[in-house]
């Protein structure tokens, strides 16, 4: 039997960017300079695997490869910064990365947020970690490519427990993700 997904809906359009920016974060998808992409470069295996991911192409001999290769030594010199339409790139191939490094791990991945989690009339503040492993791993290593925050919320609410799940409407306040 399937399990009831939770939906949880976060009011605070303040704390929905926190939990988004947060998510950002823990996956490594946010930032700007050297520093961010040095991470990048080291999650992806080095220059070549980003620019590979970045140029969509395996070909080292292409014009896609080349051009990316090139900005990304740009970048690392500090002759050029990084402009929004390339931060949005480097996002979605850090999600991308985070996504492969689930989907690869063997062993089950552990997810926990940090919350005020409003439930009816109380407020409960504490954090809710969820395990998961094989059909709910790829799902979330699917959420986490796509961006969307708001089902990784309702997930981990729902393998925390149907009650919980169940009884939980808001989110007041965010201290921190987890993703590992």
């Amino acid at each position: 039997m399937a399990k009831r997904r939770a939906h949880i809906d976060i009011g605070d359009s303040a704390i929905r960017a926190k939990f988004h920016a947060q998510t950002d974060d823990a996956v490594d998808a946010k930032g700007t300079g050297t520093e961010w992409l040095n991470r990048l470069i080291n999650q992806a295996g080095g220059r070549e695997k980003l620019a590979m991911r970045l140029a969509a192409t395996d070909d080292k001999k292409s014009r896609a490869y080349k051009s990316q290769r090139d900005y990304i030594s740009r970048v690392m010199r500090g002759g050029r910064g990084i402009g929004k339409g390339k931060a949005s790139a480097l996002s979605r191939a850090a999600r991308t990365m985070s996504a492969d490094k689930i989907r690869n791990k063997a062993t089950p991945v552990n997810v926990k947020i940090a919350a005020s989690w409003k439930m009816s009339s109380t407020e409960w503040n504490g954090a809710a970690t969820a395990e998961f492993t094989g059909e709910d791993k790829e799902t979330l290593a699917d959420l986490i490519e796509s961006g969307d925050y708001d089902a990784i919320l309702d997930m981990v609410s729902s393998e925390y427990g149907e009650d919980f799940a169940a009884n939980v409407w808001d989110v007041t306040d965010l201290e921190g993700i987890e993703i590992n």
